[in-house]
């Protein structure tokens, strides 16, 4: 708990010291006045469009993660910039254990702000329980992203466009709800279960094998991940 909290303090010392980082915390605000006040807005001001309402909705559990997710793919980048990250490599501590600590305060960070948003949004009567494990789930999207980027990356510039493309392909699944005969052609995407059970949940369908799958999927793509991420960072 103490290297948590003492390198969560050092992490967030950093993003504060970058104003262009900054304006990133103020979007969960944004997601929620979106999810809390336009969406009913427009469901009942244009009933035509109110069965799209739904995927606005899927669609907010993925923006505080991936907002997170980049924040932290910056930090890892300017620490190898300075060489930081190399002191760190030579460190006699374990290169996982130091990883999953410092992954944990965006992981804690997007789940809780998801579970917020959600449990908040006044359109749909969701299951406090399921909610909370999906947006466990969704928050799985913070370190995958910032461990994608930053091990993909070699400066900020790259990290951006590489940010914009992983962020497009976490939203890809989405597509799967207009063209329901193919949907599992999205499956090889990890948000995919994340999607398709969330709906699940909002319509009070059967969500559960979802929820294993996407657990199970995004853990693995998470480890395989760390693996690819230590070698290229700490060296």
């Amino acid at each position: 708990m103490r290297q948590f909290l003492t390198t969560a303090v050092n992490d967030f010392r950093l993003i504060f010291r970058d104003a262009s980082l900054r304006v990133f915390l103020v979007m969960p605000i944004l997601i929620l006045l979106v999810v809390c006040f336009l969406c009913p807005y427009l469901k009942e001001t244009y009933p035509e469009i109110s069965d799209y309402v739904v995927y606005i909705v899927i669609m907010s559990c993925t923006q505080a993660s991936t907002m997170y997710g980049f924040i932290y793919s910056v930090v890892f980048l300017d620490e190898r910039d300075t060489e930081v990250a190399k002191m760190y490599g030579i460190l006699p501590i374990s290169k996982n254990g130091f990883l999953l600590t410092r992954l944990l305060a965006p992981y804690l960070l997007s789940t809780i702000t998801t579970f917020i948003i959600l449990i908040l949004q006044p359109l749909y009567s969701l299951n406090p329980l399921g909610t909370f494990l999906f947006a466990a789930l969704f928050g799985l999207l913070a370190p995958v992203l910032a461990l994608s980027v930053a091990g993909l990356a070699n400066n900020k510039i790259e990290g951006m466009t590489w940010f914009k493309g992983l962020n497009l392909v976490v939203s890809l699944p989405l597509a799967a709800f207009f063209v329901p005969d193919y949907k599992y052609a999205f499956s090889f995407i990890p948000t995919f279960w994340a999607y398709t059970g969330m709906y699940e949940l909002i319509i009070e369908g059967s969500y559960m094998l979802f929820l294993i799958v996407g657990f199970t999927f995004t853990s693995i793509t998470l480890g395989a991940l760390m693996r690819f991420f230590i070698k290229r960072h700490f060296t």
